[in-house]
């Protein structure tokens, strides 16, 4: 199994401190991430991403490999509680800058066979509903088929099926990096405003 990676990063008008509260806090991450995370904010620590899937609870288990306030966040994910299909990734996101600005780098790693299930989900039922991220206005949308419960026979991948989990993947991190950058400056814009005087 050979990885996919996907690189993204963002600069936020916001110093390093300020925008880890939104990315070393379950708090924090439930703000932009999409879905319900539950987080143990130390490295080893348990982490789970839970939501809705075509009507469906699912729950997706991991753990926090790195975690280096306010510098790096690095979690591994696994198959999906159920086990409907097979999953590993690996996401860290890297914050660097200064007083005034944040530059947040994300490196977002899956290995092939991640892809090629995920991706199989689709061909095998073209027509199916539309999968949309929970918590996302306008979300990002791929066709999707019921889940590949034979979790070793994987389709071979070709460079459409690379392209287009690439392509859904990227359009998730830049909706994901466009709910964080909206957070943290509102946050900071709320704390700039003088309180009234009574």
């Amino acid at each position: 199994m050979e990885p996919i990676t996907i690189r993204k990063q963002i600069e936020i008008a916001a110093p390093p401190i300020q925008v880890w509260r939104y990315v070393g806090t379950a708090a924090g991450l439930c703000q932009w991430w999409g879905v319900e995370v539950i987080m143990e904010e130390q490295t080893g620590g348990h982490f789970e991403e839970r939501g809705e899937h075509e009507g469906r609870p699912y729950r997706q288990r991991g753990e926090v490999i790195t975690y280096d306030p306010p510098r790096q966040l690095v979690i591994r994910l696994h198959e999906a509680a159920d086990r409907r299909w097979p999953f590993y990734a690996e996401i860290s996101i890297s914050l660097t800058g200064n007083e005034s600005v944040t530059i947040v780098e994300v490196e977002h790693q899956a290995m092939t066979e991640t892809v090629a299930v995920a991706q199989q989900t689709v061909s095998d039922n073209p027509s199916g509903p539309v999968m949309a991220l929970p918590g996302y206005a306008g979300a990002v949308s791929v066709q999707s088929g019921p889940m590949s419960t034979q979790p070793h026979s994987h389709p071979s991948l070709t460079l459409q099926t690379l392209y287009s989990w690439r392509h859904w993947q990227e359009q998730i991190w830049q909706q994901r990096f466009g709910l964080l950058s909206d957070v943290v400056v509102s946050m900071q814009s709320d704390s700039m405003q003088p309180e009234a005087v009574s």
